[in-house]
């Protein structure tokens, strides 16, 4: 495990979202993690909100899928719609369930 993971950690009443911030910035965390995407799932994590960082990798898995399909169809002029649907719907459920855990915890 990484020993940045295990190093930062909530302070005492500190918000959820003022934490990710913190953490987001913490140079650290740019080392360790460059993508801020990957980032922001660890520092999700890190606060206690595994729902919201597994969905946010799912959005990042999601988008990744899409941009490299569409990078290969461009080359064959063609891109397959039900493909394309079936991400968008995978990044769109994962964004539902952010807005959940938002919601849950009454941001």
């Amino acid at each position: 495990m990484n020993p940045v993971k295990k190093s930062i950690k909530p302070k005492a009443g500190e918000s959820e979202d003022d934490f990710v911030k913190r953490c987001l910035g913490l140079e650290e965390m740019k080392t360790s993690f460059p993508n801020e995407d990957q980032r922001l799932a660890v520092c999700y994590s890190k606060y206690g909100n595994k729902t919201k960082a597994a969905a946010l990798h799912g959005v990042n898995k999601s988008i990744k899928q899409l941009q490299a399909m569409i990078e290969k169809e461009q080359v064959n002029n063609k891109i397959e719609k039900s493909k394309v649907s079936g991400i968008l719907e995978s990044i769109y459920k994962n964004l539902q369930e952010i807005s959940k855990a938002k919601q849950a915890k009454g941001v």
